[in-house]
């Protein structure tokens, strides 16, 4: 496997620019089947550092949900349907 070479500011720009989004957002909603490593970081940044909900879409069946993930969700929907209206509610609470 031969390394692909990446500018350093690539990764950085993406990352500020990501940080900026989440910082400006209320409410943050996580389609959690197959979150990736920059996901866990957003979710963890978003619940632990700035206390805002996170609300979480996992179809039903699925078993293998990480418990960081569980942890750091406000709310856990099986339906997306009730993970949109869950966000909803969460964005339209006072703060």
């Amino acid at each position: 496997m031969v390394p692909v070479p990446m500018p350093e500011t690539v990764p950085a720009e993406i990352v500020e620019h990501d940080l900026q989004l989440i910082n400006n957002s209320k409410v943050m909603l996580v389609h959690g089947v197959h979150p990736s490593w920059g996901s866990a970081m957003e979710v963890y940044h978003f619940a632990q550092v700035l206390r805002r909900p996170v609300v979480t879409f996992v179809p039903q069946g699925r078993t293998n949900v990480s418990a960081w993930l569980r942890h750091y969700s406000t709310v856990m929907e099986t339906d997306w349907s009730a993970a949109l209206h869950a966000a909803e509610l969460l964005y339209k609470a006072p703060d």
